[in-house]
């Protein structure tokens, strides 16, 4: 992960596509603060533990505006949207 601090991995949602292509969200919450993050990235796809590895060490972080603006589309609803 960025920075080096520690983290707890809380979640890993994985998505394939029909070419054989491997992409991740992990959702982590870091040691010290407490803080929770997610980031996105793509992986091998054969190993879990070395995808989450690389997604954190070379992914995006993924906003939880960006997880707001999904949710607006997909549901039409009316959201305060965070950039």
């Amino acid at each position: 992960m960025k920075g080096g601090n520690r983290v707890k991995v809380l979640e890993a949602i994985w998505f394939t596509n029909n070419q054989g292509g491997t992409s991740g969200i992990i959702i982590v919450e870091e040691d010290v603060a407490g803080d929770r993050k997610a980031y996105i990235g793509v992986g091998n796809g054969i190993d879990e533990k070395v995808d989450i590895e690389d997604i954190l060490a070379w992914g995006s972080e993924f906003s939880l505006g960006t997880t707001e603006r999904i949710h607006h589309y997909l549901t039409k609803s009316e959201v305060k949207i965070q950039q």
